[in-house]
């Protein structure tokens, strides 16, 4: 996953907050977890180890802050569902 924000706002510097309900994202050095927070790199997330029978639908939320201030500028949620073996990204 790759965030996209833009603003015209100047002088503004962004970080980006990830959260997951189930499952890790790959974090470098084969580290794994559920919340991470970065610069605007790319992001992946993995049922590896952690997603269990149920809930059948996963939950990334994707927080874009104001490094100064700590203010919330947008959130997104994105809806993965199983479906038997595959992980399916809904609209």
């Amino acid at each position: 996953m790759t965030p996209q924000f833009e603003t015209n706002q100047k002088n503004i510097k962004v970080q980006y907050h990830w959260t997951t309900t189930n499952g890790r994202f790959l974090l470098f050095g084969d580290k794994w977890d559920k919340e991470i927070v970065n610069s605007g790199e790319k992001v992946i997330w993995s049922p590896l180890g952690e997603v269990s029978t149920e809930p059948d639908s996963i939950i990334v939320t994707l927080k874009v802050e104001d490094i100064k201030t700590g203010k919330m500028l947008a959130q997104k949620e994105l809806t993965i569902e199983r479906e038997e073996i595959f992980y399916i990204v809904k609209p």
